[in-house]
């Protein structure tokens, strides 16, 4: 899978974006709107997002494709 460097790289910091994105929606959510920091927060809220769930997207492929090799590999036998 071509994909799995990222999905190493992901899985290191998967605590930091969780930590992250739930940061930025208080921020974004209960924090200015207007002005530097509310576009910022919701810039980085979008960045953070955009990461993890590409994260979980690719997690969740990974074994599913695992699972598959498995269960071809127990129909084999």
């Amino acid at each position: 899978m071509k994909l799995l460097g990222v999905l190493n790289e992901l899985h290191n910091f998967r605590y930091a974006l969780w930590i992250l994105t739930i940061l930025f929606t208080f921020l974004v959510a209960f924090g200015p709107s207007e002005g530097s920091l509310g576009m910022t927060g919701r810039i980085l809220l979008g960045l953070f997002a955009f990461l993890l769930g590409l994260y979980l997207l690719l997690k969740y492929n990974y074994k599913r494709n695992k699972r598959r090799e498995a269960d071809k590999l127990n129909s084999n036998n």
